[in-house]
C-alpha cells in the first residue's frame, strides 16, 4: 500500500487515515487467507503422496505375495539343476540364482512401503550397495564415460538393503539418461555429524543437461515424467523418496551444478550401527 501527495495537494485528514486503517486491516485479513490457503495445499498434498504411496506399498505386498511363488520354484530348480552340471553352466545357474534372489528383495523392499509393514534393517555397507548399483545397470569406465568414487571409509549401517539399493538404482539410471553420449558420473560417500545426530551422506552427481527449473518442484511427484518416449511412468523418484524417509532420512536435488549444467542429488539416511525399534 502506498500513498503519495493527494491531488487536491491537500493534507491527509483523519477521515483519510480511517479510511487507511480500514484498507489495511482488509489486506491483512487477505494475506492471512492466502497463507492459510498455502497451509492448506500444501497438507492436502502431503496427505495425497502419503495416500498414493500406501497404495503402491499395498499393491506391491499383494504382488510381492503372487510373483514370489513363481520365483521360488526358479530358484528351486536352479539349485536343483547345480548339482547336475559343471563349468561355465553351473557358474550361469548360480548367477540365476541371484538375480531372482535380488528380485526378491526388491519386491520385499516395495512391500515394505504400506505402512502396516515393520522396515526390517540389517547391517549393510553403503558403498556395497552403491558399487552393486553399478554393477545391476552395467555402468563401466570407458573412453566416453567415467565413474569418480570418492568413499569414506565407514562401518555397516543399518538399513534394508532392498530398498536403498533401490534407490540408489533409480538415481543412478536417471544420472546415466542425462548423459546419453559421455559424461562423468560421481559417487561420494561421507560421514556428517549435525547438532550431535549422525548421518551417512551420500552423493550422485552427474554432469548431463541438468533439470530445468520450471519443473524441479514436481521431480518427486508420482507420475511426473518428461521421458514418457523413454517409457519412464514418473514413479521411480517418488518411491525413492518415500523409500529414503521410511529410514528417516532425505533426498534432495540441486541443478544446475555449474552454468554448463549437472544435477546432485544427495541422500542423508541417519546411522544406526545397532538394532533398533522400528519407529517408521
Amino acid at each position: 500500500l502506498c500513498l503519495g501527495q493527494k491531488s487536491s495537494k491537500m493534507m491527509y485528514n483523519r477521515e483519510d487515515l480511517q479510511l487507511l486503517k480500514i484498507l489495511v486491516a482488509q489486506m491483512v485479513v487477505a494475506l492471512s487467507n492466502a497463507h492459510a490457503i498455502k497451509e492448506i495445499a500444501e497438507k492436502t498434498r502431503e496427505l495425497e503422496r502419503h495416500r498414493e504411496m500406501a497404495l503402491i506399498g499395498t499393491f506391491a505386498t499383494e504382488m510381492a505375495h503372487e510373483l514370489n511363488k513363481p520365483l521360488t520354484h526358479i530358484m528351486n530348480e536352479g539349485y536343483r539343476l547345480e548339482k547336475t552340471v559343471q563349468g561355465s553352466s553351473k557358474q550361469s545357474l548360480k548367477k540365476i540364482g541371484k538375480e531372482v534372489q535380488r528380485a526378491t528383495e526388491i519386491l520385499d523392499g516395495f512391500s515394505m512401503l504400506s505402512p502396516g509393514r515393520t522396515l526390517q534393517r540389517i547391517p549393510y555397507s553403503i558403498k556395497d550397495l552403491l558399487e552393486e548399483s553399478l554393477v545391476t545397470l552395467g555402468v563401466e569406465d570407458g573412453k566416453d564415460f567415467r565413474v569418480v568414487r570418492q568413499y569414506q571409509v565407514l562401518p555397516a549401517v543399518l538399513v534394508n538393503p532392498g530398498q536403498i539399493a533401490q534407490v540408489f538404482t533409480n538415481v543412478i539410471q536417471n544420472a546415466l539418461q542425462a548423459m546419453p553420449e559421455e559424461g562423468t558420473l560421481m559417487l561420494s560417500l561421507r560421514q556428517d555429524i549435525t547438532n550431535s545426530d549422525a548421518f551417512v551422506e551420500i552423493a550422485i552427481t552427474d554432469t548431463g543437461h541438468g533439470i530445468p527449473l520450471d519443473i524441479q518442484h514436481r521431480v518427486f511427484d508420482s507420475f511426473f515424467t518428461t521421458k514418457k518416449d523413454q517409457g519412464g511412468r514418473g514413479v521411480g523418484l517418488a518411491i525413492s523418496r518415500a523409500m529414503v524417509e521410511r529410514h528417516g532420512g532425505t533426498i534432495c536435488i540441486q541443478s544446475p551444478i555449474v552454468a554448463e549444467g549437472g544435477t546432485r542429488v544427495t541422500v542423508r539416511l541417519p546411522i544406526r550401527y545397532q538394532e533398533a525399534s522400528d519407529e517408521t
